[in-house]
């Protein structure tokens, strides 16, 4: 199984290295949208850092890549959590969505992405338009459930429930880099 993580800094990097995944994750120096180009991307906000509309941040410029154009092997989940940018990843993802080896998606919907003009509601219907329906997940029970709407922030999209459920199921546990383990 391999993961592709697209970050832009080096502290995912430490995650890897915490959970011993160096030889199953790769990471890239870029990021993800609708179209190639260059955007500017806030360098002082922490984990909340993000793509820029406003001259006056403190910025660095960022490549953007289209997924759909790196000839990747389709993975089974994407995590996307990109302040706000979502939508973009999402419009330069039409073929690996349309691919039935993607079985699940994991969104952080919060409303941030109304700085660039799209509401949460957008993305759930154009993830429903691909089969995917919305899910939580609680980690004590080891448990998918089933949602009518997105949550205010992470959602589980799921196209293949049983394929998840027994992903869950089957797993080994996950040790955080706290100490404590699901």
């Amino acid at each position: 199984m391999n993961i592709l993580m697209l970050e832009k800094k080096c502290p995912p990097l430490r995650n890897i290295n915490i959970q011993k995944k160096q030889g199953l994750i790769t990471a890239f120096n870029f990021g993800l949208g609708s179209e190639k180009s260059i955007v500017n991307f806030t360098t002082n906000l922490d984990t909340v850092n993000h793509v820029s509309l406003n001259s006056n941040d403190l910025t660095i410029t960022v490549e953007i890549n289209i997924l759909d154009n790196l000839n990747l092997p389709i993975p089974s989940l994407i995590k996307i959590d990109v302040e706000g940018f979502e939508y973009n990843v999402l419009k330069g993802a039409f073929s690996t969505l349309e691919n039935l080896n993607l079985k699940a998606i994991i969104i952080e919907l919060n409303g941030s992405g109304n700085q660039f003009g799209i509401n949460d509601k957008d993305i759930d219907i154009f993830l429903r338009s691909f089969n995917f329906e919305p899910y939580t997940y609680d980690p004590f029970k080891r448990q998918l459930i089933k949602l009518n709407t997105y949550l205010n922030h992470n959602t589980i999209y799921i196209r293949d429930f049983i394929y998840c459920q027994n992903r869950v199921k089957n797993s080994l546990p996950l040790k955080l880099s706290n100490g404590y383990i699901l």
